[in-house]
């Protein structure tokens, strides 16, 4: 969800920015800002993530699913830096409206994520909120050497493990839109319950060089923008090849539907890596698609061969 609010000068990810240079040097070794997790001393993975009523739910949705998503969305996280989640703590921020009936469904939904990745619950805080907030901090450990953002070099593909925008499109129709669609429950389930990709990164890890990785959170152009960033590279992408919702025919740019959802909309958590190896199409039955490279310097965009005009195209989600 996005939300009209602050007029910061910053934005989040100047804020980002921000803290990164006044607070983010790490004093006792690992990495700090800048990729999806921490990285700490002996490859310990490290994250945390927020859920806001009103920013990321609403509370007249169904609470099981905000509760699994919550753990999802970390999950993620820790997956895309190459490792495994292993425990969280939860920080719930309940306001007097918010029926137990409601914190009961959100705990089932948890739980489920719990046992379905595989993660343990141990400990955390519980505390009286005006808005509802749910704050996961999840620890991992990396399978090998942890995956940063800033690992991509000039002549890398780029792949994309699923596909993309049917969380979007799971979003729209929480939100009344789209609602003419097709199989709705299909993308408001894929919104609420996101697979994990797991098995993948590790099968790829172990198989072949990745060079970086971002989970697909706020979206495909802002999240592929994060690694030539912190990469300090260019990259050229074929918009067409990006794996859009199945079944569902696109327009003739990638403005009209489904394009945007799939180039912008966000919340997928899928796997954006790099690699200078040439990868199968599918590993651990999930495909696997190769959509551009990184180059030295420029960023381009074509759509079916023609350069695109960039700044025509929403970028993602950013909460400020």
């Amino acid at each position: 969800m996005n939300q009209k609010g602050s007029h910061s000068v910053y934005g989040e990810f100047g804020w980002i920015q921000r803290i990164r240079t006044l607070l983010g040097v790490p004093r006792h070794g690992g990495i700090g800002i800048g990729d999806d997790a921490a990285v700490l001393p002996g490859g310990w993975l490290w994250t945390t993530d927020a859920l806001v009523e009103g920013v990321h739910f609403l509370s007249s949705w169904p609470m099981e699913g905000v509760g699994y998503k919550s753990l999802a969305c970390n999950v993620s996280d820790i997956v895309a830096m190459g490792g495994k989640p292993l425990y969280v703590l939860l920080t719930s921020g309940l306001s007097s409206d918010f029926g137990d009936e409601k914190y009961e469904g959100f705990l089932m939904g948890l739980d489920k994520a719990l046992r379905d990745f595989d993660v343990a619950l141990m400990g955390g805080d519980t505390v009286r909120s005006e808005t509802v907030f749910f704050s996961l901090t999840v620890i991992g450990q990396a399978f090998s050497t942890p995956v940063l953002r800033s690992g991509a070099r000039p002549g890398d593909i780029i792949y994309v493990t699923g596909v993309l925008g049917e969380s979007a499109l799971g979003l729209d129709i929480l939100l009344g839109k789209n609602v003419a669609l097709s199989q709705p429950e299909k993308y408001v389930n894929r919104h609420f319950y996101p697979p994990s990709r797991i098995a993948v990164m590790k099968k790829l890890l172990e198989k072949y060089t990745i060079s970086a990785a971002i989970d697909c959170s706020d979206g495909f152009l802002a999240d592929i923008d994060h690694i030539a960033e912190e990469s300090g590279v260019g990259y050229e992408i074929e918009l067409s090849r990006l794996p859009g919702p199945i079944g569902l025919s696109g327009g003739k740019t990638p403005t009209e539907f489904p394009w945007t959802y799939i180039l912008s909309g966000g919340e997928d958590y899928e796997i954006i890596f790099t690699s200078p190896e040439v990868l199968p199409s599918s590993l651990a039955d999930i495909p696997i698609t190769s959509i551009g490279y990184i180059t030295p310097y420029e960023k381009k965009l074509l759509w079916r061969g023609e350069v695109f005009e960039a700044d025509l195209l929403p970028r993602g989600y950013t909460h400020f």
